[in-house]
């Protein structure tokens, strides 16, 4: 199956195999980088996440529709 794919998208097994994985690993480590900011940046974002919550009707009316992209049968 492998080499099947590989060759439909016209690689070697090994470029195949190794782009797939490349991008796998890319997908996995997405959301665990590493941000800097600087001090007053981390204050302000500190701030921001002490705030109260704030209700947004239209936002809470939104989430509550049924998924377009959930099977419904």
């Amino acid at each position: 199956m492998i080499r099947r794919a590989a060759n439909a998208v016209g690689k070697s097994v090994s470029e195949f195999v190794l782009e797939s994985a490349t991008a796998n690993a890319e997908q996995v480590l997405a959301d665990r980088r590493y941000f800097a900011v600087s001090d007053q940046a981390w204050q302000a974002f500190e701030v921001a996440l002490e705030q109260p919550a704030v209700f947004k009707p239209r936002l809470h009316a939104l989430l509550a529709e049924e998924s377009p992209f959930e099977s419904r049968g």
